[in-house]
């Protein structure tokens, strides 16, 4: 289906689970952000941008449910937008150790889907390495894992920008399973299948009255063949 300018996208995801995480507790803090040919419809609350899921202990075979659900409305602003321009979602697994220090798991980002339909996307996710001995001993002994403080920096630049991030050392991680559903609303056509429905209404309108008429016409012929039927009678009578 093509977008235009008086197209409105709704998006309800859902942050359905992580897997293969190493934590006894753990959690998912989320954004969106929208390039600036989109935009947020203002009747929503600010909240619906951004949010955090429920702690949850993995089971034994490392997978955490969450089932966080967020839902966002957008819209263009201009037309002819390319495809690769979409709402990003940004995400953050957070851990919580025994002590309940709250240390920083992995990273990752997804283009949410513009598309109408249902989309299951997994994303495998990454964490900055602590490659000397000195962070390894502060992560473990306080928890200060290394942090990423411009993840937008890391993903996908318009106009196919390429980010240089040479020195950063990076380790696989878990992955986020995500379920996006995507509904679009087009003014134009709801314009046109009104426009069709009121012509048929003024149509099926025309039509009754016109067969009210026949009915209406029929019945006066029937009653002045009754009343000629009637005096013929009289006339005989006599």
């Amino acid at each position: 289906m093509s977008l235009s300018d008086e197209s409105l996208v709704m998006i309800n995801g859902t942050i359905v689970s992580t897997r293969g995480f190493n934590c006894h507790k753990s959690c998912v803090s989320f954004y969106i952000e929208s390039h600036k040919t989109w935009s947020f419809v203002t009747e929503l609350n600010e909240s619906s941008f951004y949010g955090m899921t429920h702690k949850c202990c993995a089971n034994g075979n490392d997978v955490s449910l969450f089932s966080t659900p967020f839902q966002i409305q957008i819209k263009l602003n201009e037309t002819n937008v390319l495809e690769d321009l979409r709402p990003i979602l940004y995400f953050k697994v957070l851990s919580f150790d025994y002590w309940n220090r709250l240390i920083s798991e992995s990273y990752g980002f997804a283009e949410l889907p513009v598309r109408p339909g249902r989309h299951s996307l997994v994303i495998n996710t990454w964490k900055p390495y602590a490659d000397n001995r000195l962070d390894k001993m502060r992560q473990y002994f306080t928890g200060c894992a290394p942090l990423v403080h411009h993840l937008h920096k890391d993903s996908t630049q318009p106009n196919n920008k390429c980010t240089n991030n040479y020195g950063l050392n990076s380790e696989s991680s878990g992955s986020v399973a995500l379920d996006i559903d995507v509904l679009i609303q087009n003014q134009s056509r709801q314009i046109v299948a009104k426009t069709k429905y009121q012509i048929k209404s003024s149509s099926l309108d025309s039509m009754k009255q016109n067969i009210l008429s026949v009915v209406l016409a029929f019945q006066r012929a029937k009653k002045r063949m009754d009343y000629l039927r009637t005096q013929l009678n009289d006339t005989n009578h006599y």
